[in-house]
């Protein structure tokens, strides 16, 4: 459950499947302006995105951070919860992941910046961001 505010200074609790519904609404999706709650109008058209929106400066943008993750058992690490192999000899270390916007895939390194491996990165396209679908589902336990 997450909690925001309501007009009038009380909070509103709301579950996870309305909070979920509510980040999934369609891109076209035009935000009103509560003017008596005091919040700033963030109005989003579709035209306005479609023609704004640039994959370079999205991969542009990922290059800049370096995301560190630990190497798993059979040689996989994780990367936007696709596992990556990277090898067996690598398990139980903590190695650095940084997208390559030239190549458009991930580039893997060790903490001194020596490359390991090199996979493509097929969920980074525009087709899949503006889906949100590149996380796999989860097993239930």
């Amino acid at each position: 459950m997450t909690a925001r505010p309501n007009c009038n200074g009380t909070w509103t609790r709301r579950t996870r499947s309305s909070v979920r519904s509510i980040l999934r609404a369609p891109v076209g999706h035009v935000w009103k302006c509560f003017r008596n709650c005091g919040i700033r109008a963030i109005v989003t058209r579709k035209a306005w995105e479609d023609r704004t929106w640039s994959l370079v400066r999205v991969e542009e943008q990922l290059a800049e951070y370096v995301a560190v993750r630990r190497v798993d058992a059979t040689g996989h690490l994780s990367v936007y919860d696709h596992g990556r192999y990277v090898g067996v000899q690598y398990r139980g270390q903590s190695l650095q992941v940084q997208y390559d916007p030239q190549a458009h895939g991930w580039v893997i390194s060790d903490s001194e910046g020596r490359e390991i491996r090199r996979h493509a990165a097929p969920e980074i396209s525009r087709e899949q961001i503006m889906k949100l679908t590149f996380r796999k589902p989860r097993k239930k336990k």
